[in-house]
Parts: C-alpha cells; structure tokens; sequence
C-alpha cells in the first residue's frame, strides 16, 4: 500500500503528543479522586468511569472539600475545557487522515466520518497539542493553590533550599 498522506509524519508526531497529554489529563483526573475519597471502596468504580464522568465527579469532590472559592473556580473551568478538548480528541482518534481533493489543489485533513462539517487540519493539531499541555500545567498550578488551602506553609519547605525557577524570591514573601 502506499502512503499517499503525512509523507513527513508530522500528523504521527502532533497525534502522538495528543495522545500522551492526554493520558497524563486521564491520570490526573483518576489521582484527583484517589486522593480526595482515600481509602473509600468507592474508587475503584469511580476511576474506571470514562473520562467526562470522571472530569464531573472531580468537580464536585472539589466543590465538596473547598466550596465555591475562586481557587475551584479556576479548577473546574479549566477541567470544562478538558470535557471540549476531549471533543478534538475522540475526532482524532475514531477518523481517518484524508487527503481532500478540491479543483485545483488538496489538503490533509482527519475528517468526521459523522459530520461532513467537522475536521482538523495539521495547524488545528498543532494548536491543540499546545492547549492540551498548557492545560495539563494550569491544572498542577490549580491543584497546588489547593495544597496551599489545605497548608499555607506548603511552600515553606523550598525557601531555604537552592532551587532556581520554581519560587518567586523577589519580594517578602516571608
């Protein structure tokens, strides 16, 4: 068979990012719950629903254990936007890479075999890879300003050490 598309793999290299981003979003949602109901029978099943349900059941632990704070505010915003970037993802992963032929040209696309509206084009692919691991690291800010709720000295534990880049040593953050 010959390969008539992605003919420099950058469609495998971007899909592949989405794909182990999204595993690592897919984990993160499952230590979420883990560590909010420890140790509760309850986790197994709640961790093996799929990933929209898990995303919702997050939400609520941390609506449960910190109210309505900006902080949670944050959190299940940027856990909605995983629920429509998951959208892109399942479109990328249950539809082929085509080439689409026009009159005088053609473009790669992966094109809905459900909805002959909705496609992704290389640059949409490339832009989500990078809302996926942006989206990955707002998370992990969300979280610690969590860990801070639960213990303001959190940090205090990095002050005395040489580390560079990971805390803002400019003011009297005391």
């Amino acid at each position: 068979m010959a390969k008539i598309v992605d003919l420099n793999d950058e469609w495998a290299l971007n899909i592949g990012k989405v794909f182990l981003s999204f595993g690592s979003l897919e984990k993160f949602t499952v230590d979420c719950i883990s560590k909010w109901l420890d140790g509760q029978r309850i986790v197994y099943h709640l961790t093996n629903a799929p990933l929209a349900q898990r995303i919702n059941i997050v939400i609520d632990l941390a609506k449960d254990k910190y109210g309505d704070r900006e902080e949670v505010q944050s959190f299940s915003k940027n856990l909605n936007k995983l629920l429509e970037l998951a959208k892109k993802r399942n479109l990328i992963a249950h539809n082929p890479l085509m080439m689409v032929l026009y009159e005088d040209s053609f473009k790669e696309e992966i094109c809905s075999l459900k909805d002959e509206n909705k496609a992704i084009t290389l640059s949409d692919l490339i832009s989500l890879v990078s809302e996926v691991e942006g989206l990955y690291s707002e998370l992990h800010y969300d979280l610690v300003q969590f860990h801070l709720i639960d213990d303001p000295d959190y940090l205090s534990a990095f002050k005395n050490k040489k580390l560079t880049g990971l805390l803002d040593t400019r003011g009297n953050g005391d």
